[in-house]
């Protein structure tokens, strides 16, 4: 039988003792080392632009690294999620966006560079978006239930005006139209700002879309706010009830911004990038600054939760599309 003299062994286990600590040193190194992109996948100025320029700040500053963000727009948000799903998977490419990508897109279009269910690994969910129906100031109905019941009876006459095609107001008007069983028209606006300022103005007696645009108006007297579109009524907004508890139980057209990386990112990365986004979160004066975004924070998920999350809101978004009648690209 083989066996190891006394200095055999001495070296063997110097050399294994070597081999641990330096591959402790490489695991021990810590995430991130270096800068990290969000890309944004929507206009500069716009709510998720804003949204991760907020989080960029307060998450380079806990890390000591810069974080920046990166605009990168097109094809309703296909360009920048294409750019994030062929990146290196290290964890220094990250984006954050809104509905689109993650859950309207393989619908919305006939043939996408990228899965959204595949290329991508969820991290966080950010916020819920904040959405309203409004009326002009002189607009006879007080109430939703009123507005449905003046459709019901001149179908096709009343005119709903929009951030544009494909926005979450068009999708609140297609889900308004489906579950009232009315028939309002829609006036769809180059943006929010457009289709509240005419409100305002009396053009279009009625509107939806991001609360942000409205509120301004809304504490004017300008225009009077009917009901919030998601399931829980607006912390700015509190005795504003909700299109559920005003009129369709069930309704509620909420679109979100969700934080995710290319697939097969380190477990470690997502791990540390879940924990500082919502560690920003927390902050009462961030969460306050995000209301005002007209994006409302939620409660710390873990990323299955996020995937799940995000798994279920695939068909149901596509299925809004379809009640859109949007035409698919």
């Amino acid at each position: 039988m083989w066996t190891m003299g006394p200095l055999t062994v001495r070296s063997a286990v110097a050399a294994i003792l070597t081999l641990t600590v330096l591959s402790g040193g490489v695991h021990a190194e810590s995430y991130p080392q270096r800068r990290i992109t969000i890309i944004v996948p929507h206009p500069a100025g716009a709510q998720a632009d804003a949204v991760a320029r907020l989080l960029a700040d307060r998450m380079g500053k806990i890390w000591n690294q810069p974080v920046i963000v990166e605009d990168k727009v097109g094809a309703n948000g296909n360009l920048g999620a294409e750019a994030v799903a062929r990146a290196a998977p290290d964890g220094y490419t990250v984006m954050l966006t809104t509905t689109g990508p993650l859950a309207i897109n393989t619908t919305l279009f006939r043939k996408l560079d990228y899965d959204p269910q595949k290329d991508f690994d969820p991290v966080a969910l950010v916020c819920m978006g904040a959405t309203l129906i409004s009326a002009s100031a002189e607009f006879p109905a007080k109430r939703l239930v009123d507005v449905i019941a003046l459709a019901k009876k001149e179908p096709g006459k009343l005119s709903f005006g929009t951030g544009g095609v494909g926005t979450g107001g068009h999708f609140i008007l297609a889900e308004l139209n489906k579950m009232a069983g009315i028939e309002l028209t829609q006036i769809p606006y180059r943006g929010s700002m457009q289709a509240v300022a005419d409100l305002a103005g009396g053009a279009v007696p009625l509107a939806a879309t991001d609360a942000t645009a409205m509120l301004p108006l809304i504490n004017a007297g300008k225009i009077r706010p009917l009901a919030a579109a998601g399931a829980k009524r607006l912390p700015q907004l509190p005795d504003v009830p909700t299109v559920a508890e005003a009129a369709l139980p069930g309704f509620d057209v909420t679109p979100w911004i969700a934080v995710a990386t290319p697939h097969g990112t380190p477990p470690e990365a997502i791990k540390t990038l879940n924990t500082t986004i919502y560690k920003v979160m927390s902050d009462p004066k961030i969460r306050e600054t995000m209301v005002g975004l007209a994006c409302n924070p939620v409660p710390t998920m873990s990323t299955g939760e996020v995937a799940a999350f995000i798994r279920k809101e695939g068909p149901i978004w596509g299925q809004r599309v379809r009640d859109a009648h949007l035409e698919v690209q």
